[in-house]
């Protein structure tokens, strides 16, 4: 991962987001209503590719994708209703009843009608997501350790580290998302364990921050000590305060906060 495509997949998710949120309140995607046959398109992402391709020119032009960018957005689009978002019908005030898309809501699963076995389940499957983005850190300092679990489970018992590699973790997911396909509703579940305060103010130099503590975290095992992460990153002994790891991971990038819902 590097900062350019994180800032970029970031803005990019944020515009389908929005477009979706358009077509909650308007009822429709362009000129086209928002229907069962609509959205079986728009969840399958060579299907949105090929309609975003067509329909283009139709939508806002505040959300509207590059040429270049269709595919990626189309996938970002499909994504969303395998993580947390479907069709449902509700009765307007004239007793008509409308197609609607719902999102699941912003809290914590733990609350929810789930049974025992199924939120042990999703717990497993976030835990399996944080740790593949933990490696996800180490293949880009080319680090091949032996135990890497034992590690991770380690290093996650700390709340500064746990934070971190969930955000970072996120961010892996949405490239993913971006390229191949979504994790489904793990990855709603990562983004709930996530702060309100992160959530809200997800950016690339937020997520950029975390991957430079993280990073100086690990320059405090020994055999971790020195290893080159790229872009001036390296694995360091002591700690520094977030200014410097800010400064550290993003010093020659800029980027405007994205405000994210999902």
């Amino acid at each position: 991962m590097n900062y350019p495509e994180l800032n970029e997949i970031i803005h990019r998710h944020q515009r389908a987001w929005l477009l979706l949120r358009d077509a909650q309140r308007h009822g429709r995607v362009a000129s086209h209503r928002l229907d069962a046959s609509l959205i079986a398109v728009l969840s399958d992402a060579a299907a949105a590719r090929d309609w975003f391709s067509r329909h283009r020119d139709q939508l806002p032009v505040q959300l509207r994708p590059s040429i270049p960018q269709i595919e990626t957005f189309a996938r970002l689009i499909a994504s969303f209703f395998a993580t947390s978002v479907r069709l449902t019908s509700v009765r307007d005030r004239t007793g008509e009843m409308r197609s609607r898309l719902v999102s699941s809501p912003s809290q914590n699963l733990q609350g929810s009608r789930r049974g025992t076995r199924s939120k042990q389940r999703l717990a497993e499957k976030v835990r399996t997501l944080r740790f593949y983005g933990f490696e996800s850190l180490l293949q880009d300092g080319d680090i091949a350790i032996e135990g890497p679990p034992a590690l991770f489970d380690k290093l996650d018992a700390e709340a500064d580290f746990a934070r971190d590699v969930t955000l970072y973790t996120y961010a892996v997911e949405l490239l993913r998302r971006g390229r191949f396909a979504s994790q489904g509703e793990a990855v709603h579940r990562l983004w709930l364990t996530l702060s309100e305060d992160d959530r809200t103010h997800l950016s690339a130099d937020l997520i950029w921050a975390a991957r430079a503590r993280l990073i100086v975290r690990l320059g405090a095992i020994p055999e971790l000590r020195g290893i080159d992460f790229g872009d001036g990153l390296v694995a360091a002994e002591e700690p520094r305060t977030n200014a410097e790891l800010h400064d550290q991971g993003a010093a020659v990038h800029s980027s405007s906060p994205s405000t994210l819902d999902l």
